[in-house]
């Protein structure tokens, strides 16, 4: 009895956690939050958001504690990860801004030690199929509200355009194409046909966020997954897929470089992408200012004070991101910080194929594909480091844990033994 209500509160935990990372919590307690905000800039503490990631950060330090020499067995094995999360707190040695540099550095190290516990405790698998399940739930919830209370579910900043449970619709068009992309890989194990219901759904919603990112990255990735089939060939075919696949993409992309102005049309769009460009060229210049370390974790949007006035001078509205994940990453942490993200970045993209060689089932090229459309999408957005949805870094660093435990030189490593429960351990020692 006692295993099973720990396993409760454990899969409820795991919920919440994946419902908060969405934005679930600010959107359904600050409806008519605006993104122009000045106070998504300004770092200001919002009591009810707190107190709800406290009570959730709280029970997953709990649920560490239980098994916390695996929980640190695993973080060994993403010690890129690590090294890149322990630039956030350092670097409030050089922050512009030191103590809101520290305040999220505590949500970074929160966040990421959860994470790796979820990598801990579940297999790639298990994961992507509780996080199918929540995905599921929140366009359910979304469909619901629309119906009850459309205000909570639409952005303000766009007329017509769905923000679901999160705090505005880019963000949701980015749960909408990860919903998209796992339901055509992951299977259920009842009810095959609500699969395809909530795939259909979910894809309908993802251009109902009008978020042509991603929109455009999730058709790109959905496209290419054929490509990653040629890992699994003989090595002598393995080159000249290779050289094939290569060849279709290059093509693909010159025929995009060609036609790009009428593509752009097509989506709505412009060669300043809704005014990126002209963000970049200011964030570039302040780049230049620190290269090598950056201004410190989050530290650079300060709304009207700092290099961050001239950015906003520059675009004529109060940006609060960068709405560049990798220009975000160098603003914080400079090329160090680039260069242990490249690190770990090779490291779980190793695994990845590797998993894809020894796992069986579409679901192996779940943990791939979203490392691709993580990093595709992060060429418009910030969310590389959870400046813009924290459930893009949740899912990367749970899937980089899981993959290196799996993941060995041997196929008959990928054993359960290494996934034993310890509620189930404790009630076996308890009950002898």
């Amino acid at each position: 009895m006692q295993t099973l209500f720990i396993r409760f509160v454990e899969r409820t935990f795991v919920i919440a956690l994946l419902l908060c990372s969405m934005g679930a919590a600010t959107a359904l307690a600050y409806p008519n939050l605006r993104e122009e905000d000045f106070n998504s800039v300004s770092g200001d503490l919002h009591l009810p958001i707190a107190i709800t990631q406290a009570a959730i950060y709280g029970c997953g330090a709990v649920l560490i504690l239980m098994r916390w020499r695996r929980v640190a067995g695993a973080s060994l094995r993403v010690w890129p990860l690590l090294l890149l999360i322990g630039l956030a707190p350092l670097s409030a040695a050089w922050s512009v801004d030191p103590m809101l540099t520290l305040r999220k550095s505590v949500l970074l190290i929160a966040e990421s030690a959860i994470a790796i516990y979820l990598g801990e405790r579940y297999t790639v698998n298990e994961f992507a199929r509780i996080l199918a399940k929540v995905l599921c739930l929140t366009i359910a919830a979304s469909i619901l509200l629309y119906f009850v209370a459309p205000n909570y579910v639409m952005d303000l900043n766009q007329e017509g355009a769905w923000r679901g449970l999160s705090v505005q619709k880019n963000a949701f068009g980015m749960h909408m194409a990860t919903a998209v992309l796992l339901l055509l890989l992951v299977r259920f194990r009842r009810y095959e046909w609500l699969r395809y219901f909530f795939l259909c759904t979910a894809f309908v919603m993802m251009l109902l966020s009008r978020s042509m990112t991603s929109v455009a990255t999730g058709l790109l990735i959905i496209i290419l997954l054929p490509l990653w089939k040629m890992v699994r060939l003989p090595a002598k075919q393995r080159l000249f897929a290779y050289l094939t696949g290569g060849a279709v993409v290059v093509g693909a992309g010159y025929l995009f470089a060609q036609n790009s102005a009428a593509a752009l049309g097509l989506m709505g769009r412009d060669w300043t992408l809704t005014g990126r460009t002209v963000i970049w060229e200011q964030i570039l210049v302040a780049i230049g200012h620190r290269p090598l370390l950056g201004y410190g974790f989050e530290s650079f949007w300060t709304g009207l004070k700092g290099e961050s006035l001239d950015v906003i001078v520059a675009s004529g509205w109060i940006v609060p991101t960068a709405h560049n994940g990798f220009l975000e990453l160098l603003l914080g942490f400079g090329l160090l910080g680039a260069w242990v993200f490249l690190i770990a970045l090779v490291v779980a993209f190793r695994n990845g194929i590797e998993f894809i060689r020894l796992e069986t089932g579409s679901v192996a090229y779940w943990p791939v594909a979203f490392f691709c459309f993580f990093l595709v999408h992060n060429l418009a957005e910030s969310d590389l480091m959870a400046n813009g949805s924290p459930l893009g870094l949740t899912i990367f660093i749970t899937i980089c844990t899981a993959l290196a435990l799996e993941v060995r030189s041997k196929p008959e490593c990928l054993t359960e033994p290494l996934r034993s429960d310890p509620y189930e351990l404790s009630a076996t020692l308890v009950g002898s």
